[in-house]
């Protein structure tokens, strides 16, 4: 039986791909919820039209395949204070495509 300690684990392995932190560090996967057998990761985004975003749904679904539960994601939009974190953290900690 896997639990939200369990998720958040697997998924602060998780790196960004030209930022040298993971997702959950940097405020992308902002909630986890299991659900029966439905695990839902919430992500967000300092807009919604970025250009990786699949890119990085696909990195967050990746972990949790093994877990055996369907997958689901809801996306939103990071509000300002998320976004001035993001962009700190971003600016500290990247490394380029």
């Amino acid at each position: 039986m896997s639990d939200k300690n369990e998720i958040l684990t697997k998924l602060k392995k998780v790196m960004h791909p030209a930022i040298n932190l993971n997702l959950v560090d940097l405020g992308i996967v902002s909630d986890v919820e299991i659900k029966n057998k439905k695990i839902i990761i919430t992500m967000a985004f300092p807009a919604l039209g970025i250009p990786i975003k699949d890119v990085l749904l696909s990195l967050v679904r990746e972990p949790l395949v093994s877990l055996k539960k369907e997958i689901d994601f809801k996306i939103r939009e990071m509000t300002e204070e998320e976004k001035a974190n993001f962009f700190n953290l971003e600016h500290a900690n990247w490394k380029g495509m």
